[in-house]
């Protein structure tokens, strides 16, 4: 299925069932921006990682000019500020939390929170990618070639944890607010262990990956309602409405009043993720 959004000329394909597991989406990005002041979104984390092949003008995160044509964008613990100009063209690979742990040897957290040239990977098969997927003009054309290339890198011992799968599941499903001696308990594994089976395989801490859970949360109710933020704070699981605020802006990167205000302003698109 492919989901267009139309601001961005954005495509998204879904990957073949042999590789869903693992794979959330490929997308597709060709457009023009004639605002001056380019295109803005923020990319929030949802405990997934993915691969960016820019073949246009150059894209900013944070205010930093990505020099890289091919990169690895690892882990996120906190939403990026992305900025588009003139000439947008790219494509990426968008892998589910843990997916891309079958496709590399080394423990995902080395990723975290950055971007890696794809000639740093050491991987001929990542690097001839970009240059595989320009020669193809065709969606279908370039996702042949993708699948293609992750059939041939996924390990053969690449299995991701039931025991992570399980805990990413209950996270999600609570909202970030079940507590992780509690989780530990529920699999059966000490919290040591559950840690260096978050960080190998997710990427993160499960700290970190529930406080991705609980801002995710936190961005829904504001977009569905005009609640005070002390009442938010209280519906949230929160201590208090400080404790909410600083829980929230250490990953959003803004306060909750201050993304509010943005959703009804609608200054920008804040949120996205590719």
């Amino acid at each position: 299925m492919r989901i267009k959004l139309e601001h961005l000329g954005f495509v998204r394909v879904e990957p073949d069932q042999s590789l869903a597991a693992y794979v959330d989406s490929y997308w597709f990005i060709d457009a023009r921006c004639c605002n001056p002041h380019g295109f803005q979104e923020f990319l929030h984390p949802d405990g997934g990682m993915g691969f960016i092949f820019n073949y246009g003008d150059s894209l900013s995160f944070d205010g930093q000019i990505e020099k890289n044509d091919a990169s690895l964008d690892g882990t996120s613990t906190k939403s990026t500020h992305l900025v588009l100009t003139e000439n947008i063209k790219a494509v990426g690979i968008r892998f589910k939390p843990a997916g891309a742990s079958v496709f590399f040897d080394m423990p995902l957290h080395e990723f975290k929170d950055q971007r890696v040239s794809m000639r740093d990977l050491n991987s001929i098969q990542f690097e001839n990618l970009y240059d595989q997927i320009s020669q193809h003009k065709s969606l279908r054309a370039k996702v042949s070639i993708i699948e293609k290339v992750l059939h041939k890198i996924r390990r053969a011992d690449g299995i991701i944890s039931t025991r992570l799968l399980s805990a990413i599941h209950h996270l999600k499903e609570s909202q970030g607010q079940i507590a992780l001696d509690s989780l530990s308990q529920r699999l059966n594994m000490s919290q040591r262990n559950l840690q260096r089976l978050f960080n190998a395989q997710l990427g993160m801490t499960a700290g970190e990956y529930t406080k991705i859970c609980r801002a995710e949360q936190a961005r829904t109710l504001l977009k569905k309602t005009k609640l005070p933020l002390a009442e938010a704070a209280y519906k949230l699981g929160y201590y208090d409405q400080a404790h909410f605020i600083k829980s929230f802006k250490s990953v959003v990167g803004i306060t909750p009043g201050q993304y509010q205000t943005c959703r009804r302003g609608k200054s920008s698109s804040i949120d996205g993720r590719i």
